[in-house]
């Protein structure tokens, strides 16, 4: 090869070379981001989930309204919770009711084997 070619191909890749940095170096550049816009983000992500509709419905009541709110729904959780106490209730009854006939048949059975000897 002539060095006259060597030396266009050693041009041409060095330029490609610098090419490729500053490419990188663009790309690779974070852009910064704003408090603005990451709340506007989080408030679209939470849009999104039923329960963030909910607290974005519940910021948008007045004072009154959230009170009706926070009380209705104070009522329903304990309804709900005495149902699941009740039905704890009712299971140890039912086990402890169960221990009983199981120990008096176990009384009444051995007995009675007893009697029969």
């Amino acid at each position: 090869m002539n060095p006259q070619s060597d030396r266009d191909l050693q041009q041409r890749l060095e330029q490609l070379e610098r090419e490729a940095n500053s490419a990188s170096t663009e790309v690779t550049r974070p852009q910064p981001a704003t408090p603005q816009i990451v709340q506007q983000t989080k408030i679209a992500a939470s849009e999104s989930l039923p329960l963030g509709q909910f607290f974005n419905w519940f910021r948008n009541l007045s004072s009154i309204s959230k009170l009706i709110v926070i009380s209705v729904g104070a009522v329903f959780g304990i309804a709900i919770l005495r149902a699941v106490l009740n039905l704890v209730a009712a299971v140890i009854s039912l086990g402890v009711l169960a221990l009983v006939l199981y120990v008096g048949y176990r009384f009444f059975v051995s007995r009675a084997e007893t009697k029969n000897r």
